[in-house]
């Protein structure tokens, strides 16, 4: 993968950034990156007409050094085309194996639908840390490889909230929300692994889509004991549940409690789950 990637020489990388493309004219230039990083992040905002690739290249002429939070926000902004361009210039000026943009090149080839590319990258760095292990867990969950991103997850070294969520969420979008549900056992079995929203979002959608009100009801209780904030996200999935598993009459209910809440919320400023 290295090998082929410094093919694509720094002269490629300067006729896609356009020397002459209109810049931000900066009178007298800062030699702090932070200045140039914000701009980069904020640039596809805004309705400004220079890219974050113009601004970056404008960094360089100044002899701006830049640091990782420059590439991360680059490859965020990358276009398939650019993509494999910039991975060149991070080889080029050895930042390709810097922790964070090997996690944003596996993040930013997945988004582009490069889950060839994106497993490269990550076979390519010794050791892994863990967002690392959950990005090619991510894309290849995307990618619809669920073989793969199993076979992956187990052979972590380590998993967090996010690991576990992943998969789980990936199940579900690809299906198989019996192997969802197995898996929110064995997470709920680690100990030292805690619960969010988005988890139990992504369990109670299984429950709705296998009509399991009882194992719902489990769920919905373990929310309660756990006093995890019932915002809107995980409010909507329980009534979702409770509605495709037929208990309209307990849907209403949620929905009510859920309506009260907001309206408490919104007028104290202070938010306590009835629930």
């Amino acid at each position: 993968m290295a090998a082929t990637v410094r093919s694509t020489t720094t002269t490629t990388l300067t006729k896609v950034l356009n020397p002459n493309h209109p810049t931000l004219h900066l009178t007298h230039p800062t030699p702090e990156p932070f200045t140039w990083n914000t701009l980069i992040i904020h640039r596809p905002t805004s309705p400004s007409p220079h890219s974050p690739l113009s601004i970056y290249l404008r960094m360089r002429r100044h002899r701006v050094p830049p640091d990782s939070y420059t590439f991360t926000s680059l490859l965020r902004s990358s276009s398939p085309s650019t993509l494999p361009i910039l991975h060149a210039h991070l080889i080029h000026i050895a930042f390709a194996s810097h922790p964070f943009v090997q996690t944003s090149l596996i993040t930013s080839y997945s988004h582009h639908s490069n889950l060839a590319c994106a497993r490269r990258v990550f076979d390519d760095i010794p050791n892994p840390d863990l967002p690392t292990w959950n990005s090619i867990v991510s894309a290849c969950l995307k990618a619809g490889s669920l073989a793969v991103a199993r076979r992956l997850f187990l052979a972590m070294p380590e998993r967090n909230v996010v690991s576990w969520t992943s998969m789980i969420d990936g199940h579900v979008k690809c299906g198989d929300c019996g192997g969802a549900m197995s898996l929110f056992k064995r997470m709920l079995d680690a100990a030292d692994v805690g619960m969010n929203a988005y988890t139990m979002s992504s369990v109670l959608s299984a429950c709705a889509r296998l009509g399991a009100i009882e194992q719902g009801r489990r769920v919905h209780g373990y929310i309660c004991a756990s006093g995890l904030r019932v915002d809107a996200v995980l409010g909507t999935s329980l009534v979702d549940m409770y509605a495709k598993c037929g208990c309209i009459e307990s849907a209403r209910r949620v929905s009510g409690t859920i309506r009260r809440l907001h309206h408490k919320c919104n007028k104290s400023g202070d938010y306590k789950s009835d629930f």
